[in-house]
């Protein structure tokens, strides 16, 4: 059996992002819930990043991501996880959140990733 983080099916995608606002939800299955449609990411990759920013939303209580959830995020995972990890996250937030919401500039996630990852 192949591992869920590699299969698409619309089934998958829809759980990926079961708990995300309804218009975020419908931009990921636009993206990713099509079999026909041309993707931005492989599977692996959308799943992972679907993972951490269904982590943000929940730790976070917030519907998009902020500057302060984000400040909360990393405090919150830190704890558990070695710095590269949570630069991984970070950057793992800009990369979805430049894709759910293209017109929103997200230059200061995107700079706090690098200098992240750099400190790392």
């Amino acid at each position: 059996m192949t591992a869920c983080n590699r299969v698409w099916t619309r089934a998958l995608v829809e759980k990926d992002c079961a708990s995300w606002p309804a218009d975020q939800r419908g931009r990921w299955l636009e993206l990713f819930g099509d079999e026909s449609s041309p993707r931005p990411w492989v599977r692996e990759t959308a799943y992972q990043r679907a993972g951490v920013y269904t982590r943000y939303l929940s730790i976070t209580g917030e519907d998009w991501l902020t500057p302060n959830g984000v400040r909360l995020f990393v405090r919150s995972v830190e704890k558990k996880v070695c710095p590269r990890t949570v630069a991984g996250y970070v950057a793992a937030l800009f990369g979805i959140g430049r894709l759910l919401r293209p017109e929103v500039n997200l230059h200061w996630l995107y700079r706090a990733a690098v200098r992240m990852i750099q400190l790392a």
